[in-house]
């Protein structure tokens, strides 16, 4: 699966990126003025994206009030979640920022109760894997997406 590049490159990235620690990044709801529906498909908006009582859950990452990143994760049953997308600045790609988003996407879907969750296989890399997510055992359909099993403390 390949990821587009968010609305631009950060205006100083190669300065950034000698000591970018993606731990820096904030991760907020959007304001329904940031474009951040243009990675989504089909160039949806916020307005069909909806964040409170849907079980739809859209981030951005920034750095310096600049989104560098983003992800939406969704509710798929009581229990399931599953992570739609995950975007990164082609900039910030390769330097852990899609760890770090997947790891906040996967605390949201957590705090609101989720044991499983689903995802793409398609994501580059071994991202997944080094996360934990694994093969899903006897899918009734071939859905090729991977699933990682939460366990309760």
């Amino acid at each position: 699966m390949v990821h587009p590049s968010i609305i631009g490159p950060h205006p100083d990235s190669s300065s950034v990126m000698a000591s970018f620690d993606p731990t820096r990044t904030e991760v907020f709801r959007p304001t329904s003025e940031e474009m951040v529906w243009t990675l989504l498909a089909g160039g949806c908006s916020l307005d069909r994206v909806p964040d409170r009582g849907s079980g739809v859950h859209l981030r951005v990452a920034k750095l310096d009030g600049q989104i560098i990143g983003t992800y939406v994760v969704e509710a798929v049953e009581a229990l399931t979640y599953r992570v739609v997308w995950i975007a990164v600045e082609e900039a910030f790609r390769g330097h852990g920022l899609g760890s770090w988003l997947l790891g906040h996407a996967i605390g949201i879907a957590e705090s609101k109760g989720a044991r499983l969750i689903n995802a793409p296989a398609g994501y580059p890399g071994t991202l997944l894997n080094r996360i934990g997510f694994r093969p899903i055992e006897a899918q009734v359909e071939s859905t090729d997406e991977l699933q990682l099993a939460l366990s309760p403390d």
